[in-house]
């Protein structure tokens, strides 16, 4: 029987390699939101940009992949 490269591969790696392509989880998304909200409201009701919403992820230990950034642009996009 043929072997994939995945088979090759400590458990970790495979983790890991699978948790980099993720989104963030539906817990942050809705933190990521409140606090674009938030922020918001405080500045004159100015739409939130994306910088400031990959700064808040990294502030909260979220790895700020592409995937995540899209889906950080879109909940901007959907909410603002």
């Amino acid at each position: 029987m043929a072997h994939s490269p995945v088979d090759t591969l400590p458990p970790t790696a495979i983790i890991s390699t699978y948790q980099t392509n993720q989104i963030m989880n539906s817990e942050t998304a809705t933190d990521l939101i409140l606090f674009l909200q938030d922020m918001s409201s405080d500045n004159d009701n100015q739409a939130p940009d994306l910088e400031l919403a990959t700064d808040y992820l990294e502030s909260q230990g979220v790895d700020v992949t592409p995937a995540v950034i899209n889906h950080a642009a879109r909940l901007i996009d959907i909410n603002f």
